[in-house]
């Protein structure tokens, strides 16, 4: 909270990779300073905060081997799925289509980026159930589906599935809606995550291992040459 690398002393382990985030976003603020904009920066250290705050609950949870309801662990895992960190680092970069209050917005968790939460948040821990699952890891929401409605892993996929499915009509209509009141690449920035999550998370963990697909994907983006 005071983002200070002393405070880190007695934990070396994370003193390294919190040396490197601080030395990131000085170059950022740096960079963003020839327009005026370093102040962003501030935005984007909120969201670190608040994501390592939830990734501190997560791991009280795995300690205590606690399953958190449904309700609890959305508060929390539609935070550390990176979605508000994400979107504020991509918005300190996209020039003049962003001001002060395009960060205003996204830090009051408006419906379109709750949608985007919620639908990236289940496929991806649906794709990834039974690794993590196998491994020492915080309740997916899974797990916290089937302890709240007692219910089987297969009653807790075909429900969240069902789920994720009105997800996407939801964001679509929130992106609609938004595009009324703030500029369209601001709403895209948000609706083309859970795009990416889609494709990296759909039918299974590409993230983790990465398929045939996914790799062919990343090939025509950075590789294969522009058909004209």
């Amino acid at each position: 909270q005071r983002w200070s690398i002393t405070c880190l002393d007695g934990l070396p382990n994370m003193k390294f990779i919190f040396q490197i985030i601080v030395n990131l976003l000085e170059e950022l603020e740096e960079m963003l300073s020839k327009d005026g904009k370093q102040h962003y920066v501030y935005y984007i250290k909120e969201a670190l905060k608040e994501n390592v705050q939830s990734y501190l609950t997560e791991a009280k949870w795995i300690k205590e081997e606690y399953i958190p309801t449904i309700e609890e662990q959305t508060k929390v895992s539609y935070i550390t799925i990176g979605l508000k960190l994400s979107l504020a680092a991509g918005y300190a970069c996209m020039g003049d289509v962003i001001t002060d209050d395009s960060f205003k917005w996204l830090f009051t968790d408006p419906p379109l980026v709750n949608a985007c939460a919620l639908v990236s948040r289940i496929i991806d821990d649906i794709a990834t159930h039974k690794r993590e699952q196998a491994e020492k890891h915080v309740a997916s929401t899974i797990e916290c589906y089937m302890k709240q409605f007692d219910a089987s892993e297969q009653e807790a996929y075909e429900s969240l599935n069902k789920k994720v499915e009105d997800g996407w009509k939801e964001l679509n209509r929130e992106f609609m809606i938004t595009c009324k009141d703030i500029n369209v690449p601001i709403a895209m920035r948000v609706l083309n995550f859970a795009r990416t999550l889609g494709v990296i998370y759909t039918d299974r963990d590409n993230f983790t291992d990465p398929g045939i697909e996914l790799i062919n994907h990343i090939k025509a983006l950075f590789v294969d040459d522009i058909v004209t």
